[in-house]
């Protein structure tokens, strides 16, 4: 577990994040990072959630019409 410093910037509040915690996300000044409610508390992660559940029903159509993919690909 790791203890987040909330700091005042500007009328928004931010949070600190230690630079063991940044590289463990391979995240840098810029980055955006995805803070998702889950049961129980919160996930933060650089990936967007909804792009890995597009990702996952592309690659179930890939390998069920790989065959149409390839023609198509033509």
């Amino acid at each position: 577990m790791v203890a987040l410093k909330l700091c005042a910037i500007g009328n928004s509040i931010a949070a600190v994040l230690p630079q063991d915690v940044l590289d463990r996300l391979h995240a840098r000044e810029g980055d955006i990072l995805h803070l998702t409610e889950v049961p129980g508390g919160y996930l933060l992660t650089p990936d967007d959630p909804d792009l890995e559940i597009q990702a996952i029903v592309a690659r179930k159509i890939a390998r069920k019409r790989w065959n149409l993919l390839r023609d198509l690909a033509k």
